[in-house]
């Protein structure tokens, strides 16, 4: 019985461990750090004096919890926020508004969603940082370079090469 109750303990911890890694909110910490005024999001480093305004466009099924992992490091600095899911928001994030999306045939909801984040980005201005937490299972976004997903946003936006100024954009 000794020996049982030690082996589920260790299983317990092992399986909370596993769960707390794949949180998405703690997943957003790990590659996301906020210390005086620099942002760091992997390796990068952007200083948040330069920019007027961050946007954080978040995306899939862990979208929400995401949100709320990036608004938990970079609080009020955030102006404006978007989420897209096709799992519903469980409460109100301030300053985010929140979009359902359909998975995995897109509809209406989708060109819906799609129409409000090119709205979004047409609003931004070289000096504003956009951020895109992106869940998607095959995706493997931790091992996508965000300099390459975000320039080629900003290219198809401008219709040219390059983008993205200051602390480290494109």
């Amino acid at each position: 019985m000794i020996v049982e109750k030690k082996i589920k303990k260790n299983l317990d911890k092992i399986y909370n461990a596993a769960l707390s890694a794949a949180n998405p909110i703690n997943c957003v910490g790990k590659f996301l750090e906020e210390k005086d005024d620099i942002l760091k999001i992997g390796n990068k480093k952007y200083d948040l004096n330069y920019y007027k305004k961050i946007y954080i466009i978040s995306f899939g099924k862990a979208a929400y919890e995401m949100a709320i992992g990036a608004q938990k490091i970079l609080k009020k600095k955030i102006t404006k926020g978007l989420i897209v899911s096709n799992t519903s928001s469980k409460k109100k994030i301030p300053g985010f508004r929140f979009i359902e999306s359909s998975h995995p045939v897109p509809d209406n909801r989708s060109v819906k969603a799609a129409n409000a984040i090119i709205s979004l980005l047409d609003k931004t201005k070289k000096n504003d940082l956009v951020i895109f937490p992106v869940s998607y299972t095959h995706l493997r976004a931790h091992e996508t370079s965000l300099q390459l997903v975000c320039r080629r946003l900003r290219e198809k936006k401008t219709g040219g090469g390059g983008g993205g100024g200051g602390g480290g954009g494109g």
